[in-house]
């Protein structure tokens, strides 16, 4: 396999980070406690922030001579901060696809990548009247999902999940990457869904 990410001395503020190297393919979890630097490698890794010190390739070639727009279409992030609008969930995934100027999915797509969030509400479901937090973060993820990156990357995306839903939740976004050749980096600070689920794991801290 064709290592997707690559790392040495890699360094942001007072942060350093381990030598790494992520496959194409990989469902990989990046792990730590808090303030270790999971979400800055995340920020990092699709050239939200840049390194300060070392050298980080995607694709062989260093993240800053990616042209950055390129970049988040090919490394999508899915943070801990939800964005929803106002109104249904299929008024949200219209609205994400208009400003990217693209034809908004069908039923059918939205239905399907919402059952893989374990989020399978009816599309004319109110997000901000009948959805609680949880619920919202999950729509997000969906919405997300949706938009068929090569890479995907999540933070903390079952901190709000009860143990079963989570690993539902995990286990169904494997077998979709696996089935779409989609690599997955996961923020967790949980050991336990991490090796249940992960090819390779990276921990910081």
């Amino acid at each position: 396999m064709m290592a997707l990410f690559s790392s040495v001395s890699l360094g942001w503020h007072n942060l350093n980070f381990p030598d790494f190297s992520i496959e194409e393919g990989e469902f990989a979890f990046i792990l730590g406690p808090s303030g270790c630097g999971k979400t800055t490698l995340l920020k990092l890794l699709n050239g939200v922030l840049s390194a300060e010190r070392g050298e980080l390739l995607c694709k062989s070639i260093p993240v800053q001579q990616w042209d950055p727009l390129e970049l988040r279409r090919q490394v999508l992030l899915a943070g801990q901060q939800v964005y929803l609008e106002p109104g249904t969930i299929a008024d949200n995934f219209a609205s994400f696809y208009a400003y990217r100027g693209l034809p908004g999915p069908s039923d059918t797509e939205m239905r399907m990548y919402l059952d893989i969030c374990c989020a399978s509400f009816a599309l004319d479901t109110t997000v901000c009247e009948q959805l609680s937090g949880g619920e919202r973060q999950r729509i997000f993820l969906a919405v997300t999902l949706s938009f068929a990156s090569p890479v995907i990357m999540l933070d903390e995306p079952t901190s709000a999940l009860d143990r079963a839903v989570g690993e539902r939740l995990l286990r169904q976004l494997r077998e979709h990457c696996r089935e779409r050749g989609r690599t997955a980096l996961i923020v967790s600070h949980d050991l336990y869904l991490a090796e249940m689920f992960a090819d390779k794991t990276i921990a910081l801290g």
